[in-house]
């Protein structure tokens, strides 16, 4: 985005998860099958892209709704963590149960990796009503998030037909979604994409490790409205593109608590500098900082604002 493309609309983000989930992380040490394993600590948080970004954005001091889908008590609990983090849920009720995520986190081998579960089933009565609050909420928008893929029940193509509506009315989107949902909506050219390197695989095959090479897979998915595409690539960085510039975002070296949910930092940033007008390297060093406070800290997603103030003078943005 260049400078002089800001915008007047009132900076309020939306994140449209329709399948969304909380987050259980388990801290142990030297996981094996086959014997008992202590969980030395536990912790809540929220998960599914937008509901957990959500809570980022509203952490670094800016509004944001976060529309979705929900059944049973784990719904009720990512609503009250979404409340308590400072965001504003508003999700349509679903049959079946919210997922929850259980997040392994092997502390004395520095891995980790999430086991997650699929239960939300949607009706046709019920998606019709979830469109509607999204309908509603974007006169209100001035970024539209859409993240994560379907549950039972919505079709695929469900966050490209969000992403045709906001641009109608003018609204800049983020995609950060997989599989079906991320390929149909890539095609309907989202402002800024957003995979990470497994996601993007699914949408252009061989996924090239050399930045630079990474740099002109993703230039390919420019054009058409697609103004940025970013691939996050776990603890090696993100590489960045627009027609004008290309970058590789090292990451900061910090210590790694729990990894989940940086990268949903990253876009939560990329949601809070198009809903202001940032020239995208503002938005990138947002993300950077963002992604190193993520890591620090037990919960899914969680940072402290304090904590990205701080390390944003260490960001660098390396050009390809």
């Amino acid at each position: 985005m260049s400078p002089s493309r800001s915008r007047s609309t009132k900076p309020l983000i939306v994140t449209v998860t329709p399948n969304p989930a909380v987050d259980r992380v388990l801290f142990l040490e030297n996981f094996a099958w086959g014997r008992r394993i202590q969980v030395h600590r536990a912790v809540w948080g929220p998960g599914g892209k937008g509901t957990d970004g959500a809570c980022v954005v509203a952490e670094l001091g800016y509004p944001c709704l976060a529309l979705g889908f929900a059944a049973g008590e784990p719904g009720e609990r990512l609503a009250e963590l979404l409340r308590a983090a400072g965001a504003t849920p508003d999700f349509t009720p679903a049959g079946g149960m919210t997922r929850v995520n259980y997040v392994l986190v092997d502390t004395a081998r520095g891995q980790q990796t999430t086991l997650t579960t699929d239960t939300l089933e949607v009706s046709p009565e019920q998606l019709a009503a979830f469109e509607a609050r999204v309908d509603q909420a974007l006169s209100r928008c001035s970024c539209l998030w859409l993240g994560g893929a379907m549950p039972s029940g919505v079709p695929d193509d469900l966050h490209a037909r969000f992403i045709e509506r906001a641009r109608a009315r003018g609204i800049p989107t983020i995609l950060d979604a997989r599989g079906p949902a991320l390929r149909l909506g890539a095609a309907a050219h989202p402002t800024v994409l957003k995979p990470n390197e497994h996601e993007l695989a699914e949408l252009v095959g061989e996924v090239p490790e050399e930045p630079k090479r990474l740099a002109d897979v993703l230039a390919g998915l420019l054009g058409d409205g697609t103004e940025l595409v970013m691939a996050t690539l776990g603890g090696r960085g993100a590489v960045a593109v627009t027609e004008e510039a290309r970058w590789f975002l090292p990451p900061l070296r910090v210590p790694v608590v729990n990894a989940a949910g940086a990268g949903d930092g990253m876009a939560a940033a990329l949601a809070i500098g198009l809903s202001q007008g940032w020239p995208w390297e503002r938005s990138l060093r947002l993300a950077v900082a963002t992604a190193a406070a993520i890591v620090m800290t037990p919960g899914t997603a969680e940072c402290h604002k304090a904590d990205v103030e701080r390390l944003l003078p260490q960001v660098r943005l390396e050009p390809l």
